[in-house]
């Protein structure tokens, strides 16, 4: 199955516009996709927070020479990651080479001193990284033409002379030097995708009419009530009774009468049938409708559930292994409350003792098997602050060399 590489723009066209968007990048506001004991790990090169955004788009627009109108793009927001089974898959070393080369990338299409800011997000469903470009780019020196009154004719007309004039170079914002045009868009997209292309990401479907969905538009649909399938009009039509015998030629007025009748009914019975299968018909076409739209939400909750239980498994696990610790902390005070400081360090002094003492005897071959060490009982007369125990001679000394 192949993997895409996912490159979009958005275009903030007032400094308001900027910082909405920068309390959603730098979490400043609340964000309900974002997780948020994975927020420390985002990392952001340039100005982080809001305030530091605005301040460094302004600054950028000092440069600039030419006026800026109203409708003018202040900044421009942009989105690149990968499908979301890419990030599942990929190494380490892949990840760093997709955020290092589209920083690199980002730099050269719009230039190092346009990047205001980039910040990666690693506490969304996929790791993606968010840019901001300041769009100014630098304008030439040109000649213009202009035709200009210089007198007046004598037929009263006005005279006119076309004059050049020289206008200085400078600087202006224009977005649409990058972003205006299906074409300049696509070629953003095919170069970004080439960039990628070692770490097996390809382009998307060029000409396209799938769309976006935003943010804003999912959670308003995932918070909408569920819709209601449509009620039935037509009630489910009674069983006729049986069917009368036809009546004879001899037959009453009366028979005939209900024979005709019930052929009535019959046919009002067959309408109200075929009325109330078509509004059944709808009701399921509704219903598989609903199911269709509702599927991959369901798919959603579904593995958002099951990471829950994994989850919970784990911190289970951890509270077990937190119990357990517990228990061999109490066991350990519980034994060293049986022993007075003295008694201990006392067994302490004593075992370096015995350290010392092995190390000072040189063994002159292998030892007997019944050459072992062991504990006596102490003599009652022994006047030390021992624990109970004192170190036998060692045993088989035609072994050992003074």
């Amino acid at each position: 199955m192949k993997q895409f590489a996912i490159l979009r723009f958005s275009k903030l066209k007032s400094l308001q516009n900027v910082a909405a968007s920068g309390q959603h990048t730098w979490r400043e506001r609340d964000t309900p996709n974002a997780d948020p004991q994975r927020t420390p790990r985002n990392k952001t090169i340039g100005a982080k927070g809001s305030i530091q955004l605005v301040e460094a788009i302004k600054a950028r627009h000092a440069v600039v020479s030419e006026k800026i109108s109203a409708t003018s793009v202040a900044a421009i927001e942009v989105l690149a990651t990968a499908s979301p089974g890419w990030w599942k898959k990929s190494s380490q070393q892949n990840i760093s080479y997709f955020f290092e080369r589209t920083a690199e990338w980002l730099n050269e299409t719009f230039g190092d001193e346009n990047v205001v800011s980039m910040t990666i997000h690693f506490d969304e469903t996929s790791p993606h990284l968010v840019a901001y470009i300041s769009p100014v780019i630098e304008v030439a020196s040109t000649t213009r033409r202009r035709s200009i009154i210089v007198g007046t004719n004598p037929d009263g007309t006005k005279r006119r002379e076309t004059k050049e004039f020289q206008t200085a170079s400078g600087y202006r914002l224009s977005a649409a030097h990058w972003l205006d045009g299906r074409k300049k868009l696509s070629r953003l997209q095919t170069d970004f995708a080439k960039v990628m292309e070692p770490i097996g990401l390809s382009r998307g479907v060029e000409n396209s009419r799938a769309k976006h969905q935003s943010i804003k538009i999912y959670y308003a649909r995932v918070a909408a009530p569920l819709p209601i399938l449509p009620n039935l009009r037509t009630p489910k039509p009674l069983p006729m009774p049986p069917k009368p015998q036809p009546p004879g030629f001899l037959a009453s007025k009366v028979l005939r009468a209900a024979y005709e009748s019930w052929h009535r009914e019959a046919a009002r019975r067959e309408q109200q049938v075929r009325a109330h299968q078509a509004e059944l018909i709808k009701r399921g076409m509704t219903a598989v409708e609903l199911v269709e739209e509702l599927t991959p939400q369901a798919r959603e909750r579904d593995q958002a559930v099951a990471a829950k239980e994994l989850l919970e498994q784990h911190l289970d696990r951890i509270r077990e292994r937190a119990l357990r610790a517990e228990e061999r902390a109490s066991k350990a005070e519980a034994v060293a409350s049986l022993f007075t400081a003295e008694e201990v360090e006392f067994r302490q002094r004593q075992r370096e003792a015995e350290k010392t003492k092995l190390r000072e005897i040189k063994l002159v071959g292998p030892l007997p098997r019944n050459f072992v060490h062991f504990f006596k009982p102490r003599s009652p007369n022994t006047e030390s602050p021992g624990i109970g125990y004192e170190k036998s001679s060692l045993q088989s000394t035609a072994y050992l060399s003074p």
